[in-house]
């Protein structure tokens, strides 16, 4: 009878320790919202470059256009969204006047934010 209760014991201590550990998840997440849209330069999409949103505090998330200038947002590693806030937008292309960018409003739940970029000024 007391190995019965001992196993037991050691069981609901290990469920405990598990569920107190969570999946592996990132303990001080903060609330995200989904972000999807697309990023055009001069009325065209822009492919193949890589898009940030940036809080005024806390982790940036991140993410690439395809071909159709489309992007969605991570946060980290597999987990999709930006944190909720507003953000400063920089797009990762030399084409791209960054300081023309404006800020987004990222909410709870789903967010489609399309970015217009202005071209860089030639300075030749």
């Amino acid at each position: 009878m007391r190995i019965i209760v001992r196993v037991t014991s050691m069981g609901l201590v290990m469920t405990t320790a598990i569920a107190l550990t969570g999946c592996g998840g990132i303990p001080d997440q903060p609330p995200l919202g989904t972000v999807t849209g697309v990023v055009t330069l001069d009325g065209k999409p822009l492919e193949f470059v890589e898009i940030s949103f940036v809080p005024e505090v806390g982790r940036p998330s991140d993410g690439n256009t395809n071909t159709l200038g489309e992007y969605e947002l991570t946060y980290v590693q597999d987990i999709k969204g930006a944190k909720v806030g507003k953000h400063a937008i920089t797009v990762r292309s030399g084409k791209v006047d960054n300081a023309s960018l404006k800020t987004a409003e990222v909410k709870p739940g789903k967010n489609i934010i399309n970015i217009e970029c202005a071209s860089k000024a030639d300075k030749s």
